[in-house]
C-alpha cells in the first residue's frame, strides 16, 4: 500500500515533470522558429526613364505562391524608394486585383528582356467582393511585375517600353 507522503512526493514530482516538458517544448519551439525565420530577400530594381535617367527602387522579393499572394496587402504604406517585385519562373499573361491593399500603386508589368510592357494604375479596393474587383492584366507574357506608390512613374518619366536591371542584396 501506497502512503500519502509517497502520494504527495510522486503527484509533485510528476507536476515538476510536466513543468518541465512544457517549459522546453516552448523554448525549442522558439528556439526553431527563430532559426527558421528567414529575413525578406530583397532586390534593388534600377527603372532607366525616358532619360535614360536611372531610378532605383528596395523591393522586397515575391518569388513563391504564398509571397506573391499576400503582395502588399493590408500595408498602410510603403517608402517611396520601395516596393514588391514579383518574379516567376516563366513568362505569361499575368493580371493583378487590389483585393485588401490599402495604398494605391503603380503596377509595372516586366517582360523577360527587361522591358517594361505596360503600367497600370491600380487603386485602393477593399473590403468588396472578389467579382467586383477591378483586374490589372500585361499586355503580353511578363516574367516580372513591380508594384511601387502610385505616381512614381509618371513623377520619374518611367514608361513603356524603359529597361529594367535587377541585383539581388
Amino acid at each position: 500500500m501506497i502512503s500519502k507522503k509517497s502520494e504527495y512526493v510522486f503527484l509533485s514530482s510528476f507536476c515538476l515533470f510536466i513543468v518541465f516538458v512544457f517549459v522546453f517544448a516552448k523554448t525549442t519551439l522558439y528556439s526553431l522558429e527563430s532559426e527558421n525565420t528567414i529575413e525578406q530577400e530583397i532586390a534593388h530594381v534600377t527603372f532607366y526613364n525616358l532619360y535614360d535617367e536611372e531610378i532605383v527602387f528596395e523591393c522586397e522579393i515575391a518569388d513563391t505562391f504564398d509571397e506573391r499572394s499576400q503582395g502588399l496587402i493590408y500595408r498602410e504604406e510603403i517608402d517611396d524608394d520601395k516596393g514588391m517585385l514579383f518574379v516567376y519562373n516563366t513568362s505569361d499573361m499575368r493580371c493583378f486585383w487590389m483585393k485588401n491593399c490599402l495604398i494605391p500603386l503603380d503596377i509595372i508589368f516586366i517582360d523577360e528582356d527587361n522591358r517594361i510592357i505596360n503600367i497600370e494604375h491600380g487603386q485602393v479596393q477593399y473590403d468588396i467582393d472578389d467579382s467586383e474587383l477591378n483586374r490589372y492584366c500585361s499586355q503580353r507574357p511578363a516574367k516580372y511585375v513591380v508594384e511601387i506608390n502610385q505616381g512614381i512613374c509618371e513623377d520619374y518619366n518611367i514608361i513603356s517600353g524603359g529597361t529594367v536591371k535587377f541585383e539581388q542584396s
